[in-house]
Formats: C-alpha cells, structure tokens, sequence
C-alpha cells in the first residue's frame, strides 16, 4: 500500500527495511532504491525506527499502524511519518518529521492529510498529536490539516475527527 499525493509518494516499510534503515543508511539506499535525505537516522529516530520493525513482526496484520512510512519526492526521501499504534477505541495518533532543508514547501501538510485519509478508510475516527511547546512550524502544519489544539504545557496536545 503506497499513498501518493500531487507531489509525493508516501511508503510504508517492512520489518527489514526498518531494521535496515535504523542500521546503515547506505545499504537502506541500495535495497529500497532511492537516496535517503530525511531526519538523521541518530538516538531517538533510531530507536523509532527498531521499535517500528518489533512491533512489525509481532503484529503483521496491523502494520500499517506500528510501521514507518517514508515521505518520498522524486525518488529522494525527504521525511518520515506514522501513526504510533493501533487504534484504540477509534483513535490513534500520528507523528512526523522532515529534513530540514525541505520546511516551508507544504509536504509535511501534503503527507498528513495523505494519512489523514488512509486512517478515514481504515475505520479511524480520531486522530491525535503532540508537539513541543513552542514548534510554531509543527503547529501551522496540524491547523491547515484541520487539527484544534486540546491541552497546552511542555507538549501540547491536538486532535481531529475524522
């Protein structure tokens, strides 16, 4: 299942991928097939990125909420995103990032409103995030995707039917 937009192709990847990617970023080039240029693959994106591949294998018939999806623009990734877990009750919630030096250009809208979609389809009714206080980019981002702000304090809290 891949999600393409006007201008990106949004792709989940397998439990091999992920443990590739969190690995060695040049061997993640040669068998996905396209240059990496997202978020540096270091501590915390790292450990996303193995925890993703666990929770992958330990749930295939889910992976579409517990894997990494990679935010592809012109055979170049640029970005990540996915939802942090299977839905409970209805909701999830998502999250996101994106190399620096593509900010500003409507991707990360672009991508959000692409999972936004994929997670209407697949039954989701509600979709939360979190942000840092004070990450007016992150913020503007989940405004023009229709998220309304819930709680404020070191990470602040949104949320949006669906």
């Amino acid at each position: 299942m891949v999600i393409e937009t006007n201008r990106l192709r949004i792709v989940p990847l397998d439990a091999d991928m992920l443990e590739t990617l969190s690995r060695d970023v040049k061997e993640f080039e040669r068998e996905y097939d396209a240059k990496y240029d997202g978020e540096p693959i270091n501590g915390e994106l790292k450990s996303v990125l193995e925890y993703c591949a666990k929770a992958v294998r330990a749930d295939e018939d889910n992976k579409v909420f517990l894997t990494m999806w990679l935010i592809e623009l012109k055979g170049v990734v640029i970005g990540s995103i996915d939802f942090k877990g299977v839905p409970k009750d209805g909701a999830t919630e998502i999250g996101y990032g994106l190399s620096k030096k593509y900010e500003g250009k409507g991707y990360m809208t672009e991508s959000v409103k692409g999972m936004l979609k994929l997670a209407a389809l697949l039954g989701v009714n509600r979709v939360f995030a979190e942000t840092d206080q004070g990450n007016v980019k992150s913020e503007k981002v989940l405004e023009r995707c229709g998220f309304d702000p819930i709680s404020d304090g070191k990470l602040k809290k949104w949320g949006k039917n669906l």
